[in-house]
């Protein structure tokens, strides 16, 4: 195998929306689903940052991908964390192969829609 079929990444994330956003990511071979997040986000993307997270690329083997949900501030405000989770209020679900982020360069904008 050679050295850089397997490089540690990072993937970026950048909130393009017009408010502050949370995250929760996981790399799963299984859908991931709010059930997976006992505790509510911690993980805040200000408005126009970006987010970098490491992620190894050899974490995607057997299928698994990287799953993002994203929350808005507004959601978080307006709700409790358990009607988040029972009503499945997340704004955002992203779901990436490797394949599919190295097509993006690791690279996704969030824009709020």
């Amino acid at each position: 195998m050679e050295k850089d079929e397997q490089p540690d990444s990072y993937f970026v994330l950048t909130n393009s929306s017009n408010e502050d956003i949370f995250i929760h990511s996981k790399i799963s071979n299984n859908t991931v689903g709010l059930d997976y997040f006992p505790a509510s986000p911690t993980d805040i993307v200000s408005v126009g940052k970006k987010y970098n997270q490491p992620i190894s690329n050899i974490s995607f083997k057997d299928g698994n991908k990287l799953w993002i949900l994203v929350y808005k501030q507004s959601t978080l405000d307006s709700h409790t964390w358990q009607e988040i989770k029972d009503q499945g209020l997340y704004d955002k679900r992203y779901d990436f192969t490797l394949e599919q982020l190295k097509a993006i360069n690791y690279e996704i904008v969030y824009t709020g829609n």
